[in-house]
C-alpha cells in the first residue's frame, strides 16, 4: 500500500499515477542530520561514498549508443567510489579515494548508487555497519558486515571505528541477480579508511565480497529492514481505493526506424505490457493541472492485460488525493535469453508500506 509523504509526482519506468496536492519533501540531507543530533556524542559526518561507474568515452555517447543498439549502456569500464576506481582494477594512474578516521568514534556514512543500472554490495574490512536510514526514510536499526544498494538508493549506516590502528579497504562490487547471462562490470571498486597515525605504508585489508550472484545475501539485507516506527507515525491503512497486480519485465521489438545500429531487435520494458512513452510536448503534470487535452490516456490496466503484445502509450493511472493504492509487484521473464531479476521501485516523492515480498511468483491465495 502506497501512502503520500511528500511531493505528488510521477512513478519512474513504465507506470505513472498522477495526484494532486503537492507537498514539500523532507531532504535526506535534513533527516540524517536530525538524526545525528539524537546520538550522545553525535557521530562524525564522513563524506559521502557515491558509488558509480565510468566509461572510457563521453557519457552521452553511451547512452545514445545504448539507444540506437537498442541494447542499452555498454558495460562499463570501472566501478568508482567517489569518482575514483580504486587501486584493484587495471587501469593505470587510477586514483583511490582515501578518507581518515580516529579509533573509537562513531561515523555516518551516507551510501549513494550513482550507477546507471547495476545493485552493489558495499563493505569495509573489519568493520561492521548499523543502518539507520533507507532514501530519507528512518529504519529499525539493523546490523550487518555488508550493505546491498540499488540505483538511485542510499543508505545511511553507523561505523564504529573499533578495529586496530591501520589501514582498511572499502570496496564495492556488482550484484548481479539476472538469471540470464548478459555481461556486467566483475571487477572491484575501492578506497581506503585510514586511521589517523597509521603509516601510509601499511598494507591495508581487503574485505571478503559476496558472489556476484549471492542473492540469499541481498535478499537478507533488502528484507531485513524495518521501518523505525515512531509516535504520530501514519498507521498502515486497513480499506484499500485501488488495488492493482503490476507484471513488469523486459522483451524484445523490432528494430526502430531510428535505431540504425540495431541488430533484428531492440529490449524493451514495460509494466502490465505498456511501455511508457514520454510527451513530447508537455510534462505530464503541466497537461493535468493546466487541463491539456490528448497529452496521455487515463487507460493503465489494473492488472496484466489479456493481449501478449506490447502497447507503447503514455498511459496513466490517475487516483484522487489521499486514495489508499495496493500495488502487487510481480517480475516476470519473457525470454530465457534476457531472463528477470532483481529490481528497484521507485515512486518520486511517496514513501510504502511494504507488507510482503520474496522470491517467485506471488499468489493472493498463499502470500
Amino acid at each position: 500500500m502506497g501512502r503520500a509523504a511528500g511531493r505528488s509526482d510521477l512513478l519512474l519506468h513504465r507506470l505513472t499515477i498522477l495526484s494532486t496536492a503537492p507537498v514539500p519533501l523532507p531532504s535526506s540531507t535534513t533527516r540524517a542530520a536530525a538524526f545525528c543530533e539524537e546520538l550522545e556524542p553525535p557521530p562524525r559526518v564522513m563524506t559521502e561514498e557515491t558509488d558509480g561507474e565510468w566509461w572510457n568515452k563521453n557519457v552521452n555517447d553511451v547512452e545514445i549508443d545504448g539507444h540506437l543498439t537498442g541494447l542499452g549502456p555498454a558495460t562499463s569500464d570501472a566501478l568508482t567510489i567517489n569518482g575514483m576506481p580504486g587501486d584493484q582494477t587495471p587501469c593505470k594512474g587510477a586514483g583511490v579515494y582515501e578518507v581518515e578516521v580516529a579509533s573509537n568514534e562513531t561515523c555516518l556514512l551516507r551510501i549513494i548508487n550513482a550507477a546507471v543500472n547495476v545493485e552493489l554490495f558495499f563493505k569495509v574490512a573489519g568493520h561492521n555497519f548499523t543502518v539507520v536510514a533507507v532514501d530519507a526514510s528512518y529504519t529499525d536499526p539493523y546490523a550487518t558486515d555488508v550493505i546491498a544498494i540499488s540505483p538511485g538508493q542510499t543508505v545511511d549506516a553507523l561505523m564504529t571505528t573499533s578495529a586496530p590502528p591501520g589501514r582498511y579497504y572499502m570496496a564495492a562490487t556488482v550484484f548481479d541477480s539476472n538469471t540470464a547471462s548478459i555481461p556486467f562490470n566483475n571487477g572491484t571498486t575501492t578506497g581506503i579508511v585510514k586511521y589517523e597515525g597509521a603509516p601510509n605504508d601499511t598494507v591495508a585489508s581487503l574485505p571478503a565480497m559476496p558472489a556476484h550472484k549471492d542473492m540469499v545475501t541481498a535478499g537478507t539485507f533488502y528484507w531485513s529492514l524495518t521501518v523505525l516506527s515512531r509516535p504520530g507515525d501514519p498507521a498502515v491503512p486497513t480499506t484499500v481505493s485501488h488495488s492493482m497486480v503490476v507484471e513488469f519485465g523486459l522483451d524484445q521489438e523490432p528494430c526502430a526506424p531510428d535505431q540504425t545500429k540495431c541488430q533484428s531487435f531492440t529490449l524493451v520494458a514495460f509494466m502490465n505490457r505498456y511501455s511508457f512513452q514520454f510527451p513530447k510536448k508537455v510534462s505530464l503534470l503541466k497537461a493535468l493541472f493546466d487541463g491539456l487535452p490528448g497529452m496521455y490516456s487515463e487507460d493503465f490496466p489494473m492488472s496484466l492485460p489479456p493481449v501478449p503484445t506490447i502497447r507503447k502509450a503514455t498511459s496513466v493511472k490517475k487516483v484522487m488525493y489521499n486514495d489508499v493504492v495496493e500495488v502487487v509487484l510481480q517480475s516476470k521473464a519473457y525470454r530465457s535469453n534476457i531472463g528477470t531479476e532483481s529490481h528497484p521501485i521507485h515512486l518520486h516523492g511517496f514513501n510504502f508500506f511494504v507488507l510482503a515480498q520474496g522470491l517467485g511468483r506471488g499468489a493472493r491465495s498463499t502470500s
